[in-house]
């Protein structure tokens, strides 16, 4: 009877660290790490929104090739974070929020063209009163960002909560399956 309760209190321990293991993973393996790529394409976008304004106010044609360089490199890197993000993708939800961040991109860099070009014409005030009202694209793109974060958040404290939740399952089972065994081997001795 003693190695029937050892037994019982084996499968417990190992079903209950099963469920830890699976709920553990989802943290460590998809809410953490699409979290952190996520949150570096929030700061992209925001170092592209302060690169934008580097060559509104440049003041030669040296320093606007030079600002407009970096806002094409912080694009490309906007990019390759997207493309890691991908890897991630766990369901449809995260896929529709995934599949929409390009298009957004692509309407911030639509805005882009025309303050570009008041740029190089030096109509840099103009410039300026255009970027506040019309770069609406760009805060879309952060509230994207900012909202598929959010539901990585709320993802990864499901997870957790649902290591929370295993564990007193694991101590209740282990313990009930402990005074089992003993109860057994003392009504058996």
């Amino acid at each position: 009877m003693l190695a029937a309760g050892t037994v019982v209190l084996g499968t417990v321990s190992l079903a209950t660290g099963n469920k830890w293991s699976q709920s553990v993973n989802t943290i460590v393996s998809d809410a953490i790490p699409s979290i952190n790529v996520i949150y570096r394409m929030q700061l992209t976008v925001k170092d592209i929104r302060s690169e934008m304004l580097n060559p509104i106010a440049a003041d030669s044609p040296q320093e606007m090739a030079s600002a407009e360089g970096r806002i094409e490199a912080l694009g490309n890197q906007f990019r390759q974070q997207l493309f890691e993000y991908e890897k991630f993708i766990s369901d449809a939800q995260y896929r529709t929020l995934y599949e929409g961040h390009m298009p957004a991109y692509r309407q911030v860099q639509q805005a882009w063209l025309p303050l570009r070009e008041l740029s190089v014409a030096n109509r840099t005030e103009e410039c300026f009163q255009i970027f506040r009202s019309q770069i609406r694209p760009l805060r879309w793109l952060e509230k994207r960002l900012s909202d598929h974060v959010e539901m990585n958040l709320k993802r990864s404290d499901a997870a957790a909560a649902a290591v929370l939740s295993n564990v007193e399952m694991s101590r209740v089972g282990t313990l009930a399956a402990l005074i089992l065994s003993l109860l057994a081997g003392g009504l058996f001795a």
